[in-house]
Protein backbone atom coordinates (compact mmCIF):
# COMPACT_ATOMS: atom_id res chain seq x y z
CA UNK A 1 0.00 0.00 0.00
CA UNK A 2 1.28 3.50 -0.75
CA UNK A 3 0.89 6.25 1.81
CA UNK A 4 -2.84 6.80 2.16
CA UNK A 5 -4.61 9.49 4.20
CA UNK A 6 -8.02 8.00 4.87
CA UNK A 7 -9.46 11.23 6.25
CA UNK A 8 -8.25 13.48 3.46
CA UNK A 9 -11.82 14.55 2.72
CA UNK A 10 -12.38 16.04 6.15
CA UNK A 11 -11.29 19.59 7.02
CA UNK A 12 -11.47 19.69 10.80
CA UNK A 13 -10.42 23.35 10.97
CA UNK A 14 -13.75 24.27 9.42
CA UNK A 15 -15.60 22.62 12.27
CA UNK A 16 -13.38 24.24 14.87
CA UNK A 17 -14.47 27.57 13.37
CA UNK A 18 -18.10 26.42 13.64
CA UNK A 19 -17.50 25.52 17.30
CA UNK A 20 -16.05 28.97 17.96
CA UNK A 21 -19.04 30.63 16.29
CA UNK A 22 -21.49 28.49 18.27
CA UNK A 23 -19.72 29.40 21.50
CA UNK A 24 -20.58 33.04 20.75
CA UNK A 25 -24.11 32.40 19.49
CA UNK A 26 -25.49 28.89 19.79
CA UNK A 27 -27.78 27.56 17.07
CA UNK A 28 -29.06 23.98 17.24
CA UNK A 29 -29.69 23.74 13.50
CA UNK A 30 -26.11 24.74 12.68
CA UNK A 31 -24.78 22.29 15.27
CA UNK A 32 -26.81 19.47 13.71
CA UNK A 33 -25.70 20.43 10.20
CA UNK A 34 -22.02 20.29 11.19
CA UNK A 35 -22.49 16.87 12.79
CA UNK A 36 -24.34 15.44 9.80
CA UNK A 37 -21.69 16.74 7.37
CA UNK A 38 -19.00 15.06 9.44
CA UNK A 39 -20.96 11.81 9.53
CA UNK A 40 -21.26 11.76 5.74
CA UNK A 41 -17.47 11.98 5.36
CA UNK A 42 -16.87 9.36 8.06
CA UNK A 43 -19.25 6.88 6.43
CA UNK A 44 -17.48 7.37 3.11
CA UNK A 45 -14.10 6.77 4.75
CA UNK A 46 -15.33 3.59 6.44
CA UNK A 47 -16.27 2.12 3.06
CA UNK A 48 -12.72 2.40 1.71
CA UNK A 49 -10.51 -0.71 1.68
CA UNK A 50 -7.58 -0.75 4.07
CA UNK A 51 -4.89 -3.22 5.25
CA UNK A 52 -5.57 -5.21 8.42
CA UNK A 53 -3.02 -3.81 10.84
CA UNK A 54 -4.04 -3.44 14.48
CA UNK A 55 -3.61 0.31 14.19
CA UNK A 56 -6.02 0.59 11.28
CA UNK A 57 -8.49 -1.90 12.78
CA UNK A 58 -8.53 0.24 15.92
CA UNK A 59 -8.93 3.37 13.81
CA UNK A 60 -11.88 1.91 11.94
CA UNK A 61 -13.62 0.92 15.18
CA UNK A 62 -12.94 4.33 16.71
CA UNK A 63 -14.29 6.08 13.61
CA UNK A 64 -17.40 3.91 13.65
CA UNK A 65 -17.96 4.68 17.33
CA UNK A 66 -17.40 8.39 16.74
CA UNK A 67 -20.01 8.28 13.98
CA UNK A 68 -22.49 6.67 16.40
CA UNK A 69 -21.89 9.37 19.01
CA UNK A 70 -22.27 12.18 16.47
CA UNK A 71 -25.50 10.60 15.23
CA UNK A 72 -26.85 10.64 18.79
CA UNK A 73 -25.62 14.19 19.40
CA UNK A 74 -27.54 15.38 16.34
CA UNK A 75 -30.72 13.87 17.82
CA UNK A 76 -30.23 14.58 21.53
CA UNK A 77 -30.18 18.39 21.39
CA UNK A 78 -32.87 19.01 24.02
CA UNK A 79 -31.36 17.86 27.33
CA UNK A 80 -27.93 18.71 28.72
CA UNK A 81 -27.48 15.34 30.43
CA UNK A 82 -27.77 13.48 27.11
CA UNK A 83 -25.15 15.65 25.42
CA UNK A 84 -23.06 15.38 28.60
CA UNK A 85 -23.05 11.60 28.18
CA UNK A 86 -21.81 11.91 24.61
CA UNK A 87 -19.21 14.51 25.56
CA UNK A 88 -17.77 12.31 28.30
CA UNK A 89 -17.52 9.43 25.86
CA UNK A 90 -15.57 11.64 23.47
CA UNK A 91 -13.16 12.57 26.25
CA UNK A 92 -12.51 8.84 26.68
CA UNK A 93 -12.45 8.23 22.94
CA UNK A 94 -9.78 10.90 22.53
CA UNK A 95 -7.60 8.97 24.99
CA UNK A 96 -8.07 5.72 23.03
CA UNK A 97 -7.44 7.47 19.71
CA UNK A 98 -4.13 8.94 20.87
CA UNK A 99 -3.15 5.67 22.53
CA UNK A 100 -3.85 3.55 19.45
CA UNK A 101 -1.72 5.58 17.03
CA UNK A 102 1.12 3.21 17.94
CA UNK A 103 0.84 -0.27 16.39
CA UNK A 104 1.81 -2.13 19.58
CA UNK A 105 -0.56 -0.09 21.73
CA UNK A 106 -3.30 -0.46 19.12
CA UNK A 107 -2.96 -4.23 19.45
CA UNK A 108 -3.34 -3.87 23.24
CA UNK A 109 -6.46 -1.75 22.70
CA UNK A 110 -8.05 -4.37 20.43
CA UNK A 111 -6.99 -7.15 22.85
CA UNK A 112 -8.62 -5.35 25.78
CA UNK A 113 -12.12 -5.94 24.36
CA UNK A 114 -11.61 -9.62 25.23
CA UNK A 115 -10.48 -8.71 28.75
CA UNK A 116 -13.66 -6.66 29.17
CA UNK A 117 -15.73 -9.63 27.98
CA UNK A 118 -14.00 -11.90 30.51
CA UNK A 119 -14.82 -9.47 33.33
CA UNK A 120 -18.50 -9.36 32.31
CA UNK A 121 -18.73 -13.16 32.21
CA UNK A 122 -17.11 -13.41 35.67
CA UNK A 123 -19.52 -10.84 37.10
CA UNK A 124 -22.48 -12.83 35.77
CA UNK A 125 -21.12 -16.05 37.27
CA UNK A 126 -20.69 -14.36 40.65
CA UNK A 127 -24.16 -12.76 40.66
CA UNK A 128 -25.96 -15.83 39.27
CA UNK A 129 -23.93 -18.92 40.24
CA UNK A 130 -26.83 -21.23 39.35
CA UNK A 131 -27.76 -19.41 36.17
CA UNK A 132 -26.71 -19.95 32.56
CA UNK A 133 -22.95 -20.27 32.19
CA UNK A 134 -21.17 -17.62 30.14
CA UNK A 135 -17.93 -19.35 29.27
CA UNK A 136 -14.94 -17.16 30.14
CA UNK A 137 -12.13 -19.62 29.41
CA UNK A 138 -11.66 -18.50 25.81
CA UNK A 139 -11.46 -14.81 26.76
CA UNK A 140 -7.95 -13.39 27.29
CA UNK A 141 -6.55 -12.54 30.70
CA UNK A 142 -4.73 -9.38 31.63
CA UNK A 143 -5.09 -5.92 33.13
CA UNK A 144 -7.12 -3.18 31.52
CA UNK A 145 -5.38 -0.03 30.32
CA UNK A 146 -5.88 2.86 32.74
CA UNK A 147 -7.69 5.89 31.32
CA UNK A 148 -6.57 9.29 32.55
CA UNK A 149 -7.21 12.97 31.93
CA UNK A 150 -4.04 14.86 31.12
CA UNK A 151 -4.81 18.58 31.31
CA UNK A 152 -6.64 20.57 33.97
CA UNK A 153 -9.19 21.56 31.33
CA UNK A 154 -9.87 17.91 30.52
CA UNK A 155 -10.20 17.07 34.21
CA UNK A 156 -12.69 19.96 34.58
CA UNK A 157 -14.86 18.82 31.66
CA UNK A 158 -14.73 15.20 32.88
CA UNK A 159 -16.01 16.22 36.32
CA UNK A 160 -18.73 18.51 34.95
CA UNK A 161 -20.06 15.97 32.47
CA UNK A 162 -20.00 13.31 35.20
CA UNK A 163 -22.36 15.45 37.30
CA UNK A 164 -24.90 15.17 34.50
CA UNK A 165 -24.24 11.56 33.48
CA UNK A 166 -24.58 10.16 37.01
CA UNK A 167 -27.64 10.52 39.21
CA UNK A 168 -25.93 13.17 41.31
CA UNK A 169 -27.75 15.50 43.70
CA UNK A 170 -27.14 18.31 41.21
CA UNK A 171 -28.71 16.31 38.37
CA UNK A 172 -31.79 15.49 40.46
CA UNK A 173 -32.34 18.91 42.08
CA UNK A 174 -31.82 20.92 38.89
CA UNK A 175 -33.27 18.40 36.40
CA UNK A 176 -35.89 20.88 35.15
CA UNK A 177 -33.92 24.10 35.58
CA UNK A 178 -34.24 25.58 32.08
CA UNK A 179 -31.40 28.09 32.45
CA UNK A 180 -28.92 25.55 33.82
CA UNK A 181 -29.92 23.01 31.16
CA UNK A 182 -29.49 25.55 28.36
CA UNK A 183 -26.10 26.75 29.64
CA UNK A 184 -24.55 23.29 29.88
CA UNK A 185 -26.27 21.99 26.74
CA UNK A 186 -24.55 24.75 24.77
CA UNK A 187 -21.22 24.07 26.46
CA UNK A 188 -21.40 20.33 25.82
CA UNK A 189 -22.41 20.86 22.19
CA UNK A 190 -19.46 23.16 21.51
CA UNK A 191 -17.05 20.77 23.24
CA UNK A 192 -18.41 17.82 21.26
CA UNK A 193 -17.38 19.61 18.06
CA UNK A 194 -13.97 20.48 19.50
CA UNK A 195 -13.22 16.98 20.79
CA UNK A 196 -14.52 15.37 17.61
CA UNK A 197 -12.15 17.62 15.67
CA UNK A 198 -9.22 16.53 17.85
CA UNK A 199 -10.10 12.89 17.32
CA UNK A 200 -10.34 13.43 13.58
CA UNK A 201 -6.87 15.02 13.54
CA UNK A 202 -5.43 12.08 15.49
CA UNK A 203 -7.10 9.62 13.12
CA UNK A 204 -5.44 11.17 10.07
CA UNK A 205 -3.17 8.15 9.90
CA UNK A 206 -1.28 6.82 6.95
CA UNK A 207 0.48 3.53 6.36
CA UNK A 208 3.33 2.38 4.15
CA UNK A 209 3.73 -1.25 3.16
CA UNK A 210 6.36 -2.76 0.93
Amino acid sequence: YPQVCYLAGMDSSRYLKTAADLADEFDIARFQTALNEWRAVIRDVLQQPRPDTHRLIAKEKILDYLDLQLERAAKWTIEADLLGLIFRRLIELQFWTEYATDEVKAEAFVYEAGIDAREVSEWFAKAYPDGPVIEAAHFPQGKRIALSQESEEEKLFWKISTKFVHCSSMAVIYAKDAKLNSTFLHMFAVQILIYASRIIEMLDWSTTAA
